[in-house]
């Protein structure tokens, strides 16, 4: 039984990898496309220094989103691994550390690495975002990471035998 949920994972992990490299694929040549066009259209206006190193911050920037939406994905995906995809919905939970990160004011990459702690040390994923939340407080007051607040959560509710909904 164990095997074979490992095998789904790592099934449902593959498939879903290569749609995700070809959006990410596409994603950067119309970046790159965008990029040239933008380039192009500039030189014949002015070819001034300034506007060629906004172009180049613009095109920094750019990339910069891309890869960090690719490491959200990356890191959600290691998640999927945890949690009944048939029961859970990945995109609402990813919409939720997305709204937490806005929220608080965290990086989501950084959430995506505590939830993934908080589930592989037993929360319940119908608590995770609630136990998230308390988490990210947690680390706030404390001038701390969220996952190192994860780590002291779920090792002191393991102690206790207590629940997340407890925390």
């Amino acid at each position: 039984m164990f095997n074979q949920k490992i095998a789904d994972a790592y099934l449902e992990l593959f498939l879903k990898s290569d749609k995700f490299k070809a959006g990410t694929r596409d994603v950067q040549y119309s970046l790159k496309n965008l990029t040239v066009d933008v380039a192009k259209t500039a030189a014949g206006f002015a070819g001034g220094i300034g506007l060629t190193q906004a172009i180049n911050k613009v095109r920094q920037v750019t990339i910069g989103a891309v890869k960090d939406f690719a490491q959200f994905e990356v890191g959600m995906r290691a998640v999927s691994t945890l949690v009944d995809t048939q029961i859970t919905n990945m995109d609402d939970l990813s919409k939720s550390v997305i709204q937490l990160s806005n929220r608080f004011g965290k990086d989501k990459n950084g959430l995506t690495g505590a939830l993934y702690e908080a589930l592989s040390a037993g929360v319940d994923v119908a608590d995770s975002i609630k136990f998230l939340e308390v988490a990210t407080k947690a680390a706030i007051g404390g001038v701390t990471d969220t996952k190192i607040v994860v780590d002291g959560l779920t090792s002191t509710l393991n102690a206790y035998g207590l629940g997340a909904d407890q925390a």
